[in-house]
């Protein structure tokens, strides 16, 4: 009985602590008006243009190389691409490790430690790229697996009614083109919202591995293991409260078409970057 009555106990205490969808999702976007956490996205935004920089100048020795020994030039220009490839995955992982460190010393003592974080956030480097190339693999992965088949199902008639649909697209009347390629395109089309809603549905799986390797001592496959049963846990819930990010996103997105100067664009890109990592850490720090 009285081991019931503990979990029972315990049950109440987690349901308490965690917040419905609405709720949390609510909180990081009011959260994002505190002026003290706008100094995050901007921060960020430095460091990416000096590791863009940095990774750039990775690539100088191999050009110098490729000038000087052209018989090796193609072997040093796809190493050099690699390395570039590479140390830009290592500094994205590790930028984002310091945004998401800083948001959590935020949230908890309203204040953030630039240095500090930065530090703490390169002390995990290994792990941090680790996960982002494990969460990149399976990405291509389901990409390919899903949009191949659409690709191909909806290229392969018009290959081989090649001709008809050249002659079409030589002699035909704009509506006559479009008829010929409404097919192929609907078809491609539709394979990118398959896409679309099958990356929407295991996103509470996977979006919890990168802070699990920022905040806790374990290896990369550890924290992939680890993120995923977090994420399993309250699945539905986190479905909801992404897919809530999700739709400001979509609608943010909508009115970059119409800026043409591109700040705006920025402005409201650095904002949802800040909301979506307020709400990662939400979610996470609940446990």
């Amino acid at each position: 009985m009285k081991r019931k009555n503990y979990i029972a106990q315990k049950r109440l205490i987690i349901m308490a602590k965690t917040k419905p969808a609405v709720d949390v999702f609510s909180e990081s976007i009011k959260s994002t008006f505190e002026l003290g956490i706008l100094m995050i996205p901007l921060v960020a935004l430095g460091l990416g243009i000096v590791a863009t920089i940095a990774c750039l100048l990775i690539l100088a020795p191999f050009i110098i190389v490729m000038l000087m020994a052209p018989a090796i030039l193609v072997p040093m220009l796809i190493i050099g691409i690699l390395a570039f490839i590479m140390a830009l995955i290592a500094s994205s992982a590790v930028i984002q490790g310091f945004y998401y460190k800083s948001v959590d010393e935020y949230l908890a003592k309203k204040k953030v430690s630039v240095e500090a974080n930065l530090r703490f956030a390169i002390s995990k480097w290994k792990n941090l790229t680790g996960v982002t190339l494990i969460q990149a693999a399976i990405l291509f992965a389901i990409i390919l697996a899903i949009i191949t088949p659409f690709l191909v199902a909806g290229v392969m008639p018009m290959i081989q009614a090649s001709p008809a649909i050249m002659e079409t697209m030589n002699t035909g009347t704009d509506a006559e083109i479009l008829l010929a390629l409404a097919p192929a395109m609907g078809t491609i089309a539709l394979g990118f919202i398959t896409l679309m809603v099958v990356a929407t549905l295991i996103s509470p799986l996977v979006f919890l591995w990168f802070p699990t390797a920022l905040f806790e001592k374990k290896s990369a496959l550890d924290s992939v293991k680890a993120g995923y049963a977090a994420g399993k846990k309250r699945y539905l819930r986190n479905l909801a409260a992404l897919f809530l990010m999700g739709m400001v996103n979509l609608v943010l997105s909508g009115i970059y078409m119409f800026d043409e100067t591109g700040l705006l664009g920025l402005i409201l890109g650095l904002w949802v970057e800040l909301a979506s990592a307020i709400l990662v850490v939400k979610i996470y720090k609940e446990g």
